[in-house]
C-alpha cells in the first residue's frame, strides 16, 4: 500500500502542477475583470472585494511550486498542506467571478486527503487510499443525486438530458464558443438520449460499487471514463482530471506504474527463456 500511495501522490501532485501551469494565464487575466463581477464563494467570502491581481498571480505561482514539490516527495507533510491551501485558493478564486467551476472539485478533495490524513493518528497508507476512493465515489453520487433533485426520476426518459445538450450547444454557438457537432446530430435523434440518461445515472449512483474490490473498481472506473468521453463528445465539456485517468488512481493498482515495478516487468519479459535442450530431467 505504501508504494501505491507514493504513485498516487506523484500522479495527483504532477497533475495539479500541470493543470495549474496550463491555467496560469487564465487565472492571472481574471484580475483584470471589473470589480462588479466579483462574487466570492467558499473560503473567499470573507473578502470584501477581489484581491489585488498581483496577489492572485503570486498565489497561483506558489501553487505550482507547491504541487511540484509535493509530487517530487520533498517534505510531503508540509508541501502537501501548502499544495492544498494554494490549490483551494486558486480554484475558489476562479469560481468567484460569476461562473462556478466544478470540474476540479474532486482534485481538491484528493489533495486535501493526501495532505491532511497523514497528520492524523494511526493513519496508514491504506487509510489514505480508502479515504480518497470514498471521496471519488461520494463526488459521483452527489452528482447523481443532483440530477434527481433537479429533474426527478423523469431524468431516465432522456428528455432532460436532450434539453441540456441542446441548450448548452446553442449557448456556445451564440457566444462563439466551441460546440459539439455530434451534440447537434444527437438532438435531432431523441431516441438515443434515454439509454444515455440511464447509463449516466447508473455510473454516478453506482460509484460505491467501486469500493467493493479491485474488479469492481476497474470496471466502474472504465465506465466512468467512457461517461466523461461521452460528455466531451456531446457537449464539448471536458473534465480533465477523470479524462486523464488520475481521478481513478486511488481505486486502481497504480503501483505497477512505479519505475521499480516497470523495470522488474521489463527485465522479466526480456530475459531469455531456457531452451528445451538445456533442461535436465
Amino acid at each position: 500500500m505504501t508504494r501505491r500511495l507514493d504513485v498516487v501522490r506523484v500522479l495527483v501532485g504532477a497533475y495539479s502542477a500541470i493543470w495549474l501551469a496550463v491555467r496560469l494565464p487564465h487565472h492571472v487575466d481574471l484580475g483584470g475583470l471589473p470589480d462588479h463581477r466579483w462574487e466570492p464563494v467558499g473560503v473567499l467570502t470573507v473578502l470584501g472585494g477581489p484581491p489585488p491581481s498581483w496577489v492572485a498571480a503570486v498565489v497561483a505561482i506558489a501553487a505550482i511550486l507547491a504541487a511540484v514539490a509535493f509530487a517530487a516527495g520533498w517534505r510531503t507533510r508540509l508541501t502537501g498542506l501548502a499544495c492544498v491551501a494554494t490549490l483551494l485558493a486558486v480554484t475558489t478564486y476562479a469560481s468567484s467571478w460569476g461562473q462556478l467551476f466544478h470540474t476540479e472539485n474532486l482534485l481538491v478533495l484528493h489533495v486535501l486527503v493526501l495532505a491532511v490524513v497523514p497528520w492524523l493518528r494511526r493513519a496508514d497508507p491504506g487509510t489514505v487510499l480508502i479515504a480518497m476512493a470514498t471521496a471519488t465515489a461520494a463526488a459521483y453520487v452527489v452528482a447523481g443525486i443532483a440530477k434527481i433533485r433537479n429533474g426527478g426520476w423523469d431524468w431516465v426518459d432522456g428528455e432532460a438530458l436532450r434539453n441540456q445538450v441542446a441548450v448548452d450547444n446553442l449557448r456556445k454557438a451564440v457566444v462563439g464558443a466551441p460546440s459539439s457537432p455530434l451534440g447537434g446530430l444527437a438532438v435531432r435523434n431523441p431516441g438515443v438520449f434515454a439509454p444515455m440518461a440511464v447509463v449516466s445515472l447508473a455510473v454516478e449512483l453506482g460509484a460505491p460499487l467501486a469500493l467493493l474490490g479491485r474488479r469492481w473498481a476497474v470496471g466502474w472506473s472504465a465506465a466512468a471514463w467512457v461517461f466523461h468521453v461521452g460528455v466531451l463528445a456531446l457537449m464539448a465539456v471536458g473534465f480533465p482530471y477523470p479524462l486523464a485517468g488520475v481521478a481513478f488512481a486511488p481505486l486502481l493498482p497504480v503501483e505497477r506504474l512505479s519505475p521499480r515495478s516497470l523495470l522488474r516487468r521489463w527485465s522479466a519479459s526480456s530475459s531469455p527463456s531456457p531452451s528445451l535442450g538445456s533442461s535436465r530431467p
